[in-house]
């Protein structure tokens, strides 16, 4: 008895479970049954509005999107934002202080020897994993931020 109440139990779910939901069950209903009438041509579907989206998305704001996805990899966002003071500067406050200064090569030896008594007494960690190949492109798309 138990086992035949178990059993039942576990069709029971998995009936509810396969079964199609509300909303699928409210278009079945809205769609009227087919008439015995002859159709001339099928009737299509209205087409539904290509998907809007409320953010902007500009040739700025991907390269930004695509410059943090790098950054991010490498573990940049431990210590600094784009906008924010962390632990370290934030980007654009590194890109306004060196703006039209070639510190590029400086930066980048920087970042892989560490350094510290610039923006304040936190020191800047030393990361000699990176190399300058990898790192000369992200210092150059970080100088060049635009002011917010």
């Amino acid at each position: 008895m138990k086992i035949k109440m178990l059993l039942v139990s576990m069709l029971a779910i998995f009936v509810a479970a396969c079964s199609p939901s509300n909303d699928e069950n409210a278009e079945a209903e809205a769609v009227p049954a087919p008439t015995e009438q002859a159709v001339s041509a099928p009737v299509k579907p209205p087409e539904k509005a290509p998907a809007t989206s409320a953010i902007k998305v500009t040739d700025e704001l991907a390269e930004l999107s695509a410059l943090e996805a790098k950054l991010s990899k490498i573990g940049c966002f431990a210590c600094h934002a784009v906008d924010d003071k962390r632990i370290g500067p934030s980007y654009r406050s590194i890109a306004e202080r060196y703006r039209g200064q070639p510190v590029t090569e400086t930066l980048v030896g920087k970042i892989i020897k560490g350094g510290g008594g610039v923006w304040g007494p936190i020191p800047m960690t030393s990361h000699p994993h990176l190399s300058a190949e990898v790192l000369t492109p992200l210092v150059d798309q970080i100088l060049a931020l635009p002011s917010k």
